[in-house]
């Protein structure tokens, strides 16, 4: 069709360079017209459609007042980042940051490897894939103990997440995991009598401030310079601060840890950090 346009506009030039009869010019003007609503036309009126949706769009959101406190809770994440995180490394999903971690241990730290929250059994499946170390997995599977807030109303992807929610049954896992059930504060003390080594890596998935809270409180002792700690819902969704986020800070308080941030999902939940010592004054104490 850009050809028949183009052949039509030479026409129409060589008709007005040569004085062609005012019948011919009518002719040709008339033809290149046609081409060119035939062509042209729909792809205006197709550009103006999907302008006026973007646009609806656009106003929908502007009110949408769940979307505002989504955005709002990336932009105050990302502040986090801009303040704390400067020399961290950003990465694209929680597998990446998960390698990135792993690969942060290190080897002279002969230490423990464990994940908090197993649930289906893929993240602690993924990690036992990358090292050769035995990966210890604690989980109840019968769901959450409390509900679980997350500051967003039903009907959106990420909800309120209500007491119970992820039960189910002990995954199949690979040769190389080892699975604790039960609670937290019933599985840990006896784990810590079996198990006298200190963390090396944790992927922390507990989601809850209070379920983060014991298994930092019961394990603090076995948290050392050198140990990788991988949360899983640090970060970015509304009311974040008050769970994962907020047992990390507390206990590095509570405890005088120093550490430093390894990376971050720039599209996600996760953050990663490395314990590098205490302050004089925890020593102290």
């Amino acid at each position: 069709m850009t050809k028949r346009i183009t052949w039509l506009l030479v026409c129409l030039a060589i008709t007005l360079a040569f004085g062609a009869a005012e019948l011919t010019r009518r002719w040709v003007m008339s033809a290149v017209r046609e081409a060119l609503e035939e062509t042209v036309a729909p792809k205006i009126n197709a550009a103006i459609k999907e302008t006026a949706i973007t646009r609806r769009l656009i106003e929908r959101d502007a009110t949408d007042i769940d979307a505002a406190r989504r955005k709002r809770a990336a932009l105050e994440a990302a502040e986090l980042v801009d303040r704390h995180m400067r020399h961290a490394s950003s990465f694209s999903d929680r597998s990446s940051l998960l390698r990135a971690s792993l690969a942060a241990v290190d080897p002279k730290l002969d230490g423990l490897y464990c994940e908090f929250g197993v649930a289906g059994g893929i993240s602690i499946n993924f990690i036992a894939s990358l090292v050769t170390q035995q990966v210890h997995g604690f989980d109840s599977f019968e769901g959450l103990p409390e509900d679980w807030v997350r500051g967003l109303s039903q009907g959106e992807l990420s909800i309120n997440v209500v007491k119970g929610a992820f039960k189910g049954t002990l995954p199949q896992v690979r040769t190389n995991v080892v699975l604790h059930q039960g609670w937290f504060h019933e599985t840990l003390p006896k784990f810590r009598q079996e198990y006298l080594k200190p963390l090396a890596f944790v992927h922390m998935d507990a989601d809850l401030y209070s379920s983060t809270r014991t298994v930092l409180d019961l394990m603090a002792d076995r948290i050392v310079p050198g140990t990788i700690l991988q949360f899983d819902e640090f970060f970015n969704y509304p009311g974040w601060q008050q769970h994962e986020y907020r047992a990390f800070t507390e206990f590095v308080e509570r405890h005088g840890i120093k550490y430093e941030f390894i990376g971050y999902c720039r599209r996600g939940e996760q953050v990663a950090v490395k314990i590098v010592g205490k302050r004089a004054s925890a020593k102290a104490h």
